[in-house]
């Protein structure tokens, strides 16, 4: 079974998100990563 899962790192200046496909607990799939800047977001909903 394939289950579709975002990842995200966010810093102090930059959070970067990105889908990714995993399957068997391994990745087997990676989208391309969206970076942006936190001081434009109040929340990682607003960003969303």
């Amino acid at each position: 079974m394939t289950e579709t899962v975002v990842a995200v790192d966010i810093g102090g200046t930059l959070a970067q998100l990105v889908i990714a496909e995993v399957a068997g607990g391994r990745v087997v799939s990676l989208g391309e990563a969206t970076k942006l800047l936190t001081a434009y977001y109040a929340s990682f909903q607003a960003a969303w």
